[in-house]
């Protein structure tokens, strides 16, 4: 099956403002992209992709004064199967996770 994936993420900022984004479809999963995986930033600021040291793909920008909005889009070949490392995974609603999992 064929899966389409996307956001659209706005920022909003009083003065311009660089960012480090992390939004990119994961690298273990590039051949399961049909097509090209596109993101974009309007105003339209050039976003500068590289890869992390752990091999994750990054965007740098600067975000202008008054904001950014960040859309991304992707069409995934996927099975429809199980996670094979977590075969039972469940999806868990937000306001269900424990805290601990929460970073505040």
């Amino acid at each position: 099956m064929e899966i389409k994936v996307g956001f659209e993420i706005a920022y909003t900022a009083v003065q311009p403002t660089p960012m480090v984004i992390m939004l990119s479809i994961h690298p273990s999963r590039f051949a399961d992209i049909v097509g090209t995986e596109t993101i974009v930033a309007e105003p339209d600021v050039p976003i500068g992709f590289y890869r992390d040291s752990f091999g994750n793909v990054c965007g740098r920008l600067v975000a202008p004064g008054g904001g950014v909005t960040l859309r991304g889009s992707a069409l995934v070949r996927d099975s429809g199967l199980p996670d094979v490392v977590m075969p039972t995974a469940q999806q868990i609603p937000i306001d269900q996770l424990p805290m601990s999992c929460c970073c505040i």
